[in-house]
């Protein structure tokens, strides 16, 4: 089991963690947003600028070091959906003009330096990664020419350290209320990872069927469930026997702070007895 490493940036709330400002590569607010949580429902507000990347370096390092103390046998980075390694790749959230910001080269460097310190911890082989080059979650998304650039830049690179695994999640138009981001193949950096050290996964709005399709074709090495997971608790059993998926997952539920919504949907089986 693998645990995934979060730091969510410049789409925090001061009013969620005791006052404490929310951070960005930049002083850059993201546009949209809604707190639920809190009243009123406001928006994102404005990060203060990192001062020393580093710093942020090393909590990610200590995290590693926490879950392999709690048994995890890897770690993924979340790099993506507008967190804060995806804030610094993207150059609409990531204006420095210092060694963290500017090139692709530049933009990927907090990331990369975030997988070497994992890796120092773990091993690269037990050390993945979950990216969303297209954007538009959190108000994230370059133009085409600069996403293929970024990743192309980021993907060779994480190729050559010989992780466990890429995963790239592909454009959901649903997951971008304010149309920011940019539809793209993920497909067309395949070629730039080294198969044979580090694999590929896919995610996001696979059916059973076209991610066979993705399987069987060798495109990618495993298709990822997230969603779906969720609201099918028995999922693997109902793609292996074709059964009929609860498409029915409340979104309200979803980062609310309990349980509620994420164990108390049926199996197939209990489904049928409630009908």
């Amino acid at each position: 089991m693998y645990m995934q490493l979060w730091h969510v940036g410049r789409v925090a709330h001061p009013l969620l963690q005791n006052g404490r400002p929310n951070v960005g590569p930049s002083a850059l607010a993201a546009k949209g947003g809604k707190f639920r949580q809190l009243e009123g429902s406001p928006g994102y507000v404005t990060p203060e600028a990192i001062k020393d990347p580093e710093h942020y370096i090393a909590l990610y390092k200590r995290a590693a070091q926490n879950a392999k103390v709690a048994g995890f046998d890897g770690v993924e980075l979340h790099g993506a959906n507008g967190y804060l390694s995806h804030q610094f790749l993207d150059n609409t959230s990531n204006h420095r003009t210092d060694q963290w910001g500017g090139s692709a080269e530049n933009r990927c460097r907090f990331t990369l330096r975030v997988i070497d310190e994992l890796s120092n911890v773990y091993g690269n082989d037990r050390v993945g990664i979950k990216l969303s080059p297209g954007g538009g979650y959190n108000d994230m998304g370059m133009n085409a020419k600069d996403t293929s650039e970024t990743f192309g830049y980021l993907i060779k690179e994480l190729s050559k350290r010989k992780i466990a695994y890429i995963q790239l999640a592909r454009y959901w138009d649903l997951g971008d209320p304010v149309k920011r981001g940019t539809p793209v193949d993920i497909f067309q950096w395949s070629n730039l990872i080294d198969r044979k050290h580090t694999a590929l996964f896919v995610n996001t709005n696979y059916n059973a069927e076209e991610g066979a399709k993705v399987l069987e074709s060798g495109l990618a090495d495993a298709v990822v469930f997230g969603r779906s997971y969720i609201s099918n608790p028995d999922l693997a059993e109902r793609l292996a026997k074709k059964q009929e998926l609860n498409s029915a997952l409340n979104f309200m539920t979803l980062y609310g702070g309990s349980a509620a919504g994420y164990t108390d949907y049926p199996t197939y089986e209990q489904q049928k007895q409630q009908a």
